[in-house]
């Protein structure tokens, strides 16, 4: 079977939240899960919030990475998680 290459938006719940904790607990929660964390990206919204883009490898055989999405959103400090972009990784 083949990875899967998904992209997890993470928005904290305020500018005062500790993106590196956020970053570090969806990271054990992907690996715990089955999943292999590639890049994340920390980009500047409005107002002095930032928001996660955290690329990840899911094994297809593993099915939806939706239930990712759902633990995410339930870490401390996250406001919301949304899967972005699922893409089948060829090679």
């Amino acid at each position: 079977m083949a990875d899967v290459l998904c992209t997890l938006t993470v928005r904290p719940e305020s500018p005062e939240t500790d993106t590196d904790a956020i970053q570090k607990a969806i990271d054990n929660l992907i690996q715990k899960e089955g999943g292999k964390v590639g890049k994340v990206e920390v980009n500047d919204m409005a107002f002095g919030l930032k928001e996660l883009l955290v690329h990840f490898y899911w094994p297809e055989d593993k099915g939806s990475p939706d239930d990712i999405e759902q633990k995410a959103a339930d870490v401390e400090g996250v406001q919301s998680s949304n899967i972005t972009n699922v893409t089948r990784a060829l090679g």
